[in-house]
């Protein structure tokens, strides 16, 4: 009788074991080189979307024909040229490690510039798909995006 308690006990726990297993390996998944470039470029594409958006938005802004109409127009830009460059050293050297940081650290100041100022047009949604393939690289990348 102790002995199928105990049998019972051991499937358990090889059952529980192997569910928690299967579910590291899918979260353990790693995209492609081609994959990241692929993303990569979609990241630039929309960036460049967004930096139009942006700057049309801020230019009918409450911010309109200020100093901090510049700052917020400068970080489209940089975010956009970052981007870029994360792009070209990815497809030279297969790694973002130097890159993404920064392009995170900026996308950030924008995530701030939209708490700060309420901006019109499509800029919004053009910034929620940048965000969305910036999260993506973030979690290749094992870094933290928010």
């Amino acid at each position: 009788m102790q002995n199928r308690s105990i049998i019972k006990a051991v499937i358990l726990v090889a059952f529980v074991l192997a569910l928690f297993s299967a579910r590291s390996v899918s979260a353990q998944q790693r995209l492609s080189d081609k994959d990241v470039t692929n993303l990569m470029k979609n990241l630039k594409d929309d960036s460049k979307h967004f930096q139009s958006s942006f700057n049309s938005a801020l230019s009918k802004s409450a911010v309109r024909k200020t100093s901090q109409e510049k700052i917020y127009k400068a970080a489209g830009k940089s975010f956009s040229d970052q981007v870029g460059a994360m792009l070209s050293v990815f497809q030279s050297k297969r790694t973002a490690d130097t890159t993404l940081p920064g392009v995170l650290q900026t996308a950030r100041q924008i995530d701030d510039v939209f708490l700060d100022v309420q901006l019109g047009g499509s800029a919004r949604a053009d910034w929620l798909k940048c965000k969305q393939g910036l999260t993506r690289l973030a979690a290749q990348f094992n870094l933290a995006y928010n």
